[in-house]
């Protein structure tokens, strides 16, 4: 069984087991279009607190989840992206919750395919719903999009190819992404970037997925890329914010 395959089976089953089941209550929220658009850094960064991944697992940082949050933006991070995925990437709504409570623009970033989750998402506070090209039905993308709109939150549309991001183009999603890493193999390309965005005119802003370790990998995408979202080099203290940020 291939990477994703296993992730989608296993978020269908984390959405039975109730997991994301929450209020109708919808919390007002600030808009992540805007904070990459407001940025004074080019391209923005979009921080994530990613406690493991299924290829490798990690302590708790010093000063906790909570600690990093603010350290982050305080680097410079324009906001923040939070993992909520609870059993390869050892999620949690309390950390997307801890995220809220500071006010900034904050992702839920997860394997979302029903309704439910975005329920959960608007109930929570989040600016922002990740929706994935590569994990959806193709009839279910816009309804999903639309949904998100409804509940008053902002989707980003990540893309695994070229295809997928002319696809993307044509909906309403707020942002668009192209992820470097390959959902099936894990492995990490930031000339995805760069080559899936030849000769296409993006028209909202597009943020780069994956594989930022230091300051030069952030310029490699910087004439393409409005924002770059950075997880596990910054969980692993490889970097800081203010490293890829500064000039």
């Amino acid at each position: 069984m291939n990477m994703l395959k296993n992730l989608i089976e296993t978020a269908n089953e984390t959405i039975a087991s109730g997991y994301y089941r929450g209020t109708d209550q919808i919390k007002d929220a600030p808009s992540l279009v805007r904070a990459i658009d407001e940025s004074p850094h080019d391209p923005a960064i979009i921080a994530e607190i990613k406690p493991a991944s299924p290829l490798k697992a990690r302590k708790v940082p010093e000063g906790g989840f909570e600690g990093s949050m603010k350290r982050f933006l305080a680097e410079g991070a324009c906001g923040l992206s939070v993992l909520t995925e609870p059993r390869h990437f050892n999620g949690s709504l309390a950390n997307l919750k801890a995220a809220v409570a500071l006010r900034r623009p904050t992702l839920m970033k997860d394997f979302i395919l029903a309704e439910e989750q975005i329920d959960c998402a608007a109930s929570l506070g989040a600016s922002a719903v990740l929706l994935i090209v590569g994990v959806l039905p193709k009839s279910r993308v816009t309804p999903l999009i639309e949904y998100a709109h409804l509940a008053e939150r902002e989707v980003l549309l990540e893309c695994g190819s070229k295809a997928e991001l002319e696809l993307a183009l044509e909906t309403d999603a707020d942002m668009v992404g192209i992820n470097n890493r390959d959902l099936r193999t894990f492995g990490v390309d930031l000339d995805r970037t760069l080559g899936f965005t030849e000769g296409v005119e993006v028209d909202r802003p597009l943020v780069s997925l994956s594989g930022f370790a230091r300051r030069a990998d952030v310029q490699r995408v910087a004439g393409v890329a409005d924002a770059c979202l950075v997880g596990s080099a910054l969980m692993e203290g490889l970097v800081t914010v203010e490293e890829l940020v500064r000039p």
